[in-house]
């Protein structure tokens, strides 16, 4: 997306909300960006790249001021306090992902999502927190369960055989299910861009036998009498087998 785009959209959003997130992640790429000799940013240069961009979009949209200048005149100061307290051991942690926020995470990615990716990131993200993101899970998730791969994290996920003898559940909240894993991980096989039986392991992959249409110069009795079956095994030579998809 190019700059223009951007002041387009900024724009065009009077709430300022869009000019409030793209200040938000340019601090997140100030906060992490190295400079040419392999440092990081000083706090002084991180501050005054902020700021220049800050500046640059309340003056090019004024009507921005009103709405949106107190939250990323704040946003600046939590990064200036972030650079200040960077490489110390007194940075306090941010609070944990509770249920509660996960729920309106997944909510939001399901009503902004586009692409099929979103979905998909949705279901990462609530099966994520289930497995890390309590510690209760962490003490029954062993570290051979885990393999990371380039571009790919593996997590093995074993199940308790005494389940249904325990009435134990996966998940207990039955009237906000949008954060339930299994629930996430259909929404991304229903919402695949191209279905396909390959995104579930345990479908068969069926194959049948081509046959051949008869010709158009057949009367329409002799094609009642006598099932396309029959009229495909007088035909010579044995036809290909073709997979065909399970799920459509």
């Amino acid at each position: 997306m190019t700059v223009d785009k951007i002041s387009e959209y900024v724009g065009a959003d009077n709430s300022g909300n869009l000019s409030y997130v793209v200040l938000d992640k340019f601090a997140m790429y100030l906060a992490v960006q190295e400079s040419s000799w392999g440092a990081l940013l000083s706090k002084n240069s991180v501050a005054s790249y902020y700021g220049n961009v800050k500046n640059h979009l309340l003056e090019a949209f004024p009507g921005l001021l009103a709405v949106s200048a107190r939250r990323v005149q704040k946003l600046g100061s939590i990064l200036d306090l972030y650079c200040a307290k960077r490489g110390t051991e007194f940075t306090h942690q941010a609070p944990p992902c509770t249920k509660s926020n996960l729920q309106v995470l997944v909510t939001t990615m399901y009503k902004e999502s586009t692409v099929p990716d979103d979905y998909k990131d949705a279901g990462l993200l609530a099966l994520l927190w289930y497995l890390f993101g309590r510690s209760s899970d962490m003490m029954c998730l062993l570290k051979t369960q885990v393999a990371d791969y380039p571009g790919c994290l593996y997590i093995h996920v074993k199940g308790m055989k005494s389940a249904a003898c325990q009435d134990a559940s996966f998940y207990h909240d039955f009237e906000r299910f949008s954060s339930c894993p299994v629930h996430a991980v259909a929404v991304v096989t229903i919402m695949h861009g191209a279905s396909s039986e390959f995104l579930l392991d345990q479908i068969p992959r069926d194959s049948h036998e081509t046959h051949v249409a008869p010709a158009s110069s057949t009367p329409l009795l002799d094609l009642l009498q006598n099932p396309p079956t029959a009229l495909a095994t007088n035909t010579e030579g044995q036809q290909p087998n073709i997979s065909v998809s399970g799920i459509q």
